[in-house]
């Protein structure tokens, strides 16, 4: 919802002669004709030439400079409305518009905390829909679908237009479709009638899209449960989403690299895309297996296509990948298992843009969890980090990533500092990354000044507000209890996945606890939540103790991506949700990971929840 101003609110105190009516009346006329700038600055005159209506111009001011997207101006026109004495509307329009800033500047705690502090007693219409839809927005700049859901669900009551109340139906759709089906099932436990109901229908379109018959019977029954539902236009678009999004290739080669250095790597991926082959009851496509290279990869391409294959899966090196895309007129469309760059043949006409491009490159790219780490610490409130990696071509990759989504949101790299992993000692760089030797220096020659011993307490910088730490689990064992012993536990501290060797050892991870970082949700899950198919790959391959663990993962979304991929085309902003995170596929053709987020407790990795 739009704010609304008006050129005489509510909370007026004095009487309004002619003459005065006409400069408000001008200010009006602005707002009406979109010239929201002259108009703020019309409404900032008004507040000193009226005193005794001071607040409600300067209010109206922040309003026109919000709508104009002039967040600075409108941050200090809100403040000007200060303590001055209003009414409960004016305080009500006050708390929403610097919410609604908050959500501009991607602050979606304060936003929470402002508009949980508002009087609601006897508050209109008009204004709980502003409420609602600006926490549901904070909720989903947070990543939290289920209770941003909840807050649209509860904002349609007081929607005015059909077209309102289609966007916001969209939006609930959108979010539940964020969730998988354990997150699905554990919000419909504590539901109202109508979020259960489009709880239920999400629930059917996870489980049941690829298989039509079945789709038919559970939309049926469902429109027969919930009748006169808004849902009911999407459960009505189900079935022919069914019909046109489904790609089932008969014939699928997978292309791997099983000599040389990516060998392990690869039978791991290999082991997961025939497991989940076999696990699968609605689609098993004839499997051909090819060893391929960056050597070897357009003969090998040109043996799998003269076998029949529809579909091809690989090949893995970047190499390879590069090769595959400068190619033109592939005749079978291609799943790459790396990415290389944009595909300049990957774009197809405006007739055919729901159509699979010819390459769609699918990784596990270190530079993803960068920019989620940064995004993620800045939706926490921290806008000053301290950055520690070592200086080498993975990490380089990491960090830089990082420090583009980081400064892109706004925050600030206040000092950076690299380690040499062949070091015993890491205390050194930690001292140069917290400021203590500058500390203990100044400390030194206040005592050599003074001729005396002085009692000194080192003293941290405190100009930054979080660490960004690239390690492996072993460096990172050894520069966490240095960041303790030098008291910097008030900084949390992110990373990559990289930090956690993927295998559960408390005693050797203990060292870890607290630090905050990202991962596969294959990785990360419990005993408890584990798959069948992963007891299986853990019972059979040991894949739970194997340094490719997450290679695993990686083969089943190898697989199960595919059947799915005429939807994901279709409906960009819905993934498919994956062992190795929430999958998106964007329109330059590239697979795009969400992966979840924990932190060591007791030297345990643990799921973090929304």
């Amino acid at each position: 919802m739009a704010i609304q101003l008006q050129a005489c609110g509510p909370g007026t105190v004095r009487s309004v002669s002619r003459t005065d009516q006409e400069p408000v009346s001008h200010a009006g006329s602005l707002v009406r004709e979109g010239n929201y700038r002259q108009a703020a600055a019309e409404y900032q005159q008004l507040a000193e030439l009226y005193p005794d209506r001071s607040a409600e111009f300067q209010l109206q001011a922040a309003e026109a400079w919000y709508i104009a997207g002039e967040m600075e101006n409108a941050t200090v026109a809100a403040a000007a409305v200060g303590d001055q004495t209003r009414d409960q509307q004016i305080e009500t329009r006050l708390g929403i518009l610097e919410a609604r800033i908050d959500i501009a500047r991607n602050k979606p705690y304060s936003a929470l905390e402002r508009l949980r502090s508002l009087p609601l007693e006897n508050v209109p219409g008009d204004y709980l829909e502003a409420i609602f839809e600006t926490r549901s927005q904070a909720f989903e700049q947070l990543g939290n679908p289920g209770s941003a859901s909840r807050e649209r669900v509860a904002l349609e009551r007081y929607l005015k237009t059909q077209a309102a109340r289609v966007e916001n139906n969209r939006r609930i759709w959108e979010n539940l479709n964020q969730m998988n089906a354990d997150s699905l099932q554990r919000l419909r436990a504590s539901s109202s009638d109508s979020l259960r109901g489009w709880i239920e229908l999400a629930l059917i379109n996870q489980t049941m899209l690829l298989n039509p018959r079945a789709l038919d019977t559970a939309v049926s029954l469902w429109n027969e449960q919930y009748p006169g539902h808004p849902a009911e236009a999407i459960s009505a678009e189900l079935l022919n989403e069914s019909q046109i999004n489904v790609f089932r290739p008969s014939r699928i080669a997978l292309l791997l690299p099983f000599d040389g250095q990516y060998r392990q790597v690869a039978e791991a991926i290999r082991d997961g895309f025939l497991a989940a082959w076999y696990e699968s009851t609605e689609y098993r496509p004839i499997l051909s297996i090819y060893s391929a290279n960056a050597l070897n990869i357009l003969d090998s391409y040109q043996q799998a296509v003269a076998d029949g294959a529809e579909y091809i899966v690989g090949p893995l090196e970047r190499e390879a990948v590069a090769q595959l895309t400068s190619q033109t007129g592939l005749p079978v469309k291609v799943l790459a298992l790396n990415q290389y760059g944009a595909f300049e043949n990957n774009t197809l006409p405006d007739a055919d843009q729901n159509r699979i491009p010819p390459i769609l490159q699918f990784g596990l790219l270190p530079e993803d969890e960068a920019r989620q780490a940064a995004v993620h610490a800045f939706q926490n409130g921290h806008r000053n980090a301290l950055l520690i990696s070592r200086n080498e071509d993975y990490d380089r990759r990491v960090y830089q990533s990082f420090l583009q989504e980081w400064s892109n949101l706004g925050g600030r790299v206040i000092s950076q500092i690299f380690y040499n992993p062949s070091n015993s000692d890491f205390s050194t760089p930690v001292r140069e990354l917290l400021n203590v030797s500058n500390s203990e220096q100044r400390a030194a020659t206040l005592q050599q000044r003074l001729n005396r011993s002085l009692r000194t307490e080192t003293r941290l910088r405190d100009d930054a507000d979080m660490i960004f730490l690239v390690a492996r689990p072993e460096e990172a064992r050894q520069l966490l209890p240095q960041l303790r012993f030098y008291r910097a536990d008030s900084l949390p501290v992110y990373s990559s996945s990289r930090v956690y060797a993927g295998i559960i050892n408390p005693q050797l991870d203990r060292d870890l606890d607290d630090i905050i970082f990202t991962d596969s949700p294959w990785v990360l899950a419990g005993k408890q939540s584990q798959t069948e198919l992963q007891k299986s790959l853990n019972r059979n391959w040991q894949a739970e103790q194997s340094s490719y663990n997450r290679f695993y993962a990686f083969g089943i979304d190898a697989f199960g991506l595919i059947p799915h991929l005429g939807r994901l085309i279709r409906q960009n902003t819905v993934p498919y949700h994956g062992e190795t995170g929430d999958l998106y596929l964007n329109s330059s053709g590239i697979i795009n990971r969400k992966l979840a987020w924990a932190r060591f407790k007791d030297g345990i990795a643990v799921l973090a929840e929304p």
